[in-house]
């Protein structure tokens, strides 16, 4: 994760932002769906980006990143289908996960976050997982991007949830 500001952000951050957030999902992607063609076997790849994409407007590295592979499976979603290739290309967008990365959030800044959100509590990564299952199971979903945000929709107003402490 990258916690470079938009003003201090360097070429090297953006690039390996951009290698692990864009360019390997989408040369899995491309791997897995040329062997779905070549096989004619279904196939199906989920693409985890972050509601905080959408959130940190000062953490432009991670929100491109994260956006943009949500972006690119769409089209890929699209592209699939019309080529009559075999795989699906679906998205997640989770919200306040129960991670590493949410334990470097302020606990001040954690507890008044999690008292927006419908539980008051982080995401359990095994309800997202099943939440992805789901999305696995159902043929017809194709190209759509699910937000599991637990009810947090903070503004995009410069909401920093990865303020150094």
């Amino acid at each position: 994760y990258c916690r470079a500001d938009w003003d201090e952000l360097t070429a090297e951050q953006l690039n390996l932002s951009a290698a692990v957030n864009i360019s390997a999902p989408t040369l899995m992607i491309q791997q897995m769906a040329m062997r779905s063609r070549e096989t004619g076997e279904a196939g199906h790849a989920i693409c985890v980006l972050s509601d905080s994409a959408y959130k940190l407007a000062s953490r432009i590295a991670y929100l491109e990143t994260k956006a943009g592979i949500g972006h690119g499976g769409r089209c890929l979603a699209n592209l699939f289908s019309q080529q009559g290739v075999p795989f699906r290309v679906n998205s997640i967008c989770p919200g306040l996960m129960d991670t590493e990365m949410a334990q470097t959030i302020p606990r001040e800044q954690l507890e008044e976050l999690l008292a927006q959100t419908r539980t008051g509590a982080l995401i359990p990564p095994a309800d997202m997982a099943a939440n992805i299952m789901q999305m696995v199971r159902d043929d017809v979903m194709n190209g759509a991007v699910i937000n599991y945000t637990n009810g947090f929709l903070p503004e995009a107003d410069g909401v920093n949830l990865f303020a150094e402490q």
